[in-house]
């Protein structure tokens, strides 16, 4: 869900979380997801944490990297490769709190997530694309600190189209300022808008939900800041199914999510993802969904466990 103000990656979009990315999830009839900022007058100063504590209790470490297929259409046409990678603690500068009406900078360890996409060789005479993106995300609430997209794509008879984006993070003072940069017509955007304290992101929000212990017929939902604006995501696993891709045979818990991702991303049905269970990294196994643009899947590949 990246665009209209983000950036519209289908790659990036599938990898993080189903095909939700940095547009938002969408309303329906019955319920309205999304979230109003109400700023708390004052905020509990950020906790220190130390490094080794940084992906402690959660089933993922550093050095971890999983790889999927990406697929599309009916007949599931291979288009290329996505990876989620989680990299090595990072000490970053962040607000912590408020004193005497000033804000307070210090640094916190945080936890880094990556996805980087690209269309295979076969696939580069319809559509090439390189799409990378990176969070910081606070241990103690999973909040993200730092957020940055990076999009190359190319069209046959098309100007090629490169854009990226920034968002720094302020839950102190419930804000995040954003810098925008279309490369191939040399525009600069930048904004200011309000995020719900302790809200994670759309990539961040794929590793919460490999930590979370999903029961059958029990909702989980947590805020998602994506497309500037602050978002219920809510999951709902359906059953328990053994699921075979390449990277091997997993039990897994099969969840549905509701989505949408702007124009391209229209969700038309249902987006579902299988997270494995009886494995000690309870890694993303697949995702499925109907958007605008046809039928999308996802599945992994290859998983090179990290460290705590």
């Amino acid at each position: 869900m990246f665009i209209t103000s983000c950036i519209n990656s289908r790659f990036v979009a599938i990898l993080a979380i189903g095909i939700m990315s940095q547009k938002g999830i969408s309303n329906t009839k019955q319920d309205n997801f999304e979230q109003e900022v109400i700023c708390p007058g004052k905020v509990a100063e950020a906790p220190q944490w130390s490094r080794s504590k940084t992906y402690q209790g959660v089933p993922y470490g550093y050095g971890e990297e999983a790889r999927y297929e990406l697929k599309y259409g009916s007949v599931r046409v291979h288009v290329g490769y996505g990876f989620m990678r989680v990299g090595k603690p990072l000490k970053y500068k962040i607000p912590v709190a408020k004193k005497n009406g000033q804000l307070v900078y210090e640094k916190r360890w945080h936890r880094v997530f990556s996805v980087e996409a690209y269309t295979g060789d076969w696939y580069k005479a319809i559509f090439q694309a390189h799409d990378k993106l990176q969070a910081f995300s606070r241990p103690w609430d999973g909040g993200i600190s730092k957020f940055y997209i990076s999009e190359d794509h190319d069209k046959p008879f098309e100007v090629r189209s490169r854009r990226e984006k920034w968002l720094e993070f302020d839950h102190v003072n419930c804000s995040v300022k954003t810098v925008e940069e279309v490369k191939h017509k040399n525009k600069r955007k930048e904004g200011n808008y309000d995020v719900f304290p302790g809200a994670v992101d759309a990539l961040g929000a794929a590793y919460k939900l490999r930590s979370l212990d999903f029961k059958v017929g029990e909702k989980q939902k947590f805020v998602v800041y994506t497309s500037e604006k602050n978002w219920w995501l809510e999951a709902m696993p359906l059953a328990e199914e053994k699921v075979q891709v390449k990277a091997g045979t997993f039990d897994a818990v099969k969840v549905n999510l509701i989505t949408s991702a702007g124009q391209q991303f229209e969700q038309k049905g249902t987006v579902t993802m299988w997270l494995a269970t009886n494995h000690p990294n309870k890694p993303l196994i697949k995702i499925e969904g109907e958007a605008k643009f046809g039928s999308f899947y996802l599945e992994l590949d290859q998983f090179t466990p990290g460290k705590n």
